[in-house]
């Protein structure tokens, strides 16, 4: 399932790529954190893929709206460790994503 997630984000991001330069990235802790989160059996990579694009590319093109993301940038996705998830459970709306992951600038141009 990482792979799977890996690789929609890739999809999901390269259009930044090509328009700003912008590379994002994720850790494994962070993917395993997606496929928590969104994977349901029932509908294979589906709910991966939209939660990719609604929650994670949706708060990076915010700060690149917002200017916080400068052309050239690198983005690295990492689980924020302040917030705890039990099994089972489902984030509230003030925990996405920007409480459930942290968007580090490695590179600030």
């Amino acid at each position: 399932m990482i792979q799977i997630v890996r690789s929609q984000l890739a999809d999901v991001v390269s259009g930044i790529k090509a328009d700003r330069n912008i590379t994002v990235k994720a850790s494994d802790e962070a993917l395993k954190k997606i496929v928590h989160l969104a994977y349901d059996p029932a509908y294979g990579a589906r709910p991966l893929r939209r939660y990719v694009e609604h929650t994670l590319a949706t708060e990076i093109g915010k700060n690149i709206l917002t200017g916080a993301y400068s052309e050239g940038t690198s983005i690295l996705i990492e689980p924020n460790l302040d917030v705890k998830m039990y099994e089972g459970s489902s984030p509230s709306e003030e925990e996405e994503p920007e409480n459930l992951f942290r968007f580090v600038v490695v590179n600030p141009q």
